[in-house]
């Protein structure tokens, strides 16, 4: 298969085009300018805004697979440009994969698109609340709401083009070469040298999905367009765990003493989602031969070794 990738050089897109090569796939892969793209990978040298670049990315392509965006660290706030990469950048290449004639549109949403259910610190509400896909994208944070702004966006264009579109919101992700700045890598880079790790009081309930099954995930769709046409899917796991359990599991794992972790000592952001768990009833409809999802303490053994 040809596909053309934006977002090669982030976590997701590292672990997907290595992927996809050793499966024998061809990748196309958009680089920004001074920055070296992934091996083996055909680089297109250009980013979003550029018009003639992504025609060059997309030509020939079978599968055209969305990851760029900007703010999954909370360092990047900056509202415009947040706007301008996650909203009004992706209908450019929506237009330019319907144009040259693409298969599919593979593009990857956020769980932060949802609401969630409670707010911390205040008491949580007692329900088990899952987001489906129909479910409200009504989020709080601003990377959150870029994307499932964004993402309707790019669902409309797409669906009026005539292009088919699969939009997979993913779980938290987790697994090697994620960024170090991030929860749970800082953790457990805290863990295996033993030292102490300060985070809030952790009761955010969250669900981990492995790198390796948000990549299966995505060959997946990129192998066959929806038969709806256009179509959101969770991508997850469906199971919540407090961060807490998370982190003291993974100091247990790389044998260091849960107790350096520091609960409390960092305040919970403003507005602080309780608990943000997905159904994922329709990815197990759509792909019911897709493995099952990596078990977490089994990633979070192989990341504290």
């Amino acid at each position: 298969m040809r596909l053309a990738v934006t977002g090669s050089t982030g976590f997701l897109g590292r672990h997907l085009v290595a992927a996809a090569l050793l499966r024998g796939h061809e990748v196309r892969a958009l680089v920004r300018p001074g920055r070296e793209g992934p091996a083996g990978a055909q680089p297109v040298a250009g980013d979003l805004a550029d018009a003639a670049a992504l025609a060059r990315l997309v030509d020939g392509a079978e599968a055209l697979l969305h990851l760029a965006a900007l703010g999954v660290q909370s360092r990047d706030r900056d509202w415009s440009r947040l706007v301008e990469v996650n909203v009004a950048q992706p209908l450019a290449l929506a237009d330019a994969a319907a144009k040259a004639g693409v298969g599919v549109l593979v593009a990857a949403g956020t769980v932060l698109e949802y609401r969630g259910h409670g707010r911390l610190p205040e008491a949580p509400a007692p329900l088990p609340a899952i987001c489906g896909e129909d479910a409200p994208a009504d989020p709080l944070d601003p990377y959150g709401a870029t994307k499932a702004a964004g993402g309707a966006l790019l669902r409309a264009r797409a669906a009026e083009a005539g292009l088919p579109c699969w939009y997979l919101r993913f779980a938290s992700l987790y697994g090697p070469g994620d960024d170090a700045q991030k929860l749970l890598p800082g953790a457990i880079a805290a863990a295996r040298a033993g030292r102490p790790f300060e985070m809030s009081g952790g009761e955010q309930v969250r669900e981990w999905l492995h790198v390796d099954d948000a990549v299966e995930a995505l060959l997946l769709a990129a192998a066959a367009p929806p038969r709806a046409g256009v179509e959101v899917v969770n991508v997850g796991t469906g199971q919540g765990v407090a961060l807490r359990e998370v982190v003291t599991k993974a100091f247990d794992l790389a044998g260091a003493d849960p107790g350096l972790v520091r609960l409390g000592a960092r305040p919970y952001r403003r507005g602080e989602v309780h608990r943000l768990v997905m159904s994922t009833a329709r990815a197990q409809a759509r792909w019911p031969g897709r493995p099952a999802p990596r078990p977490l303490e089994d990633g979070l053994a192989e990341l504290a070794q």
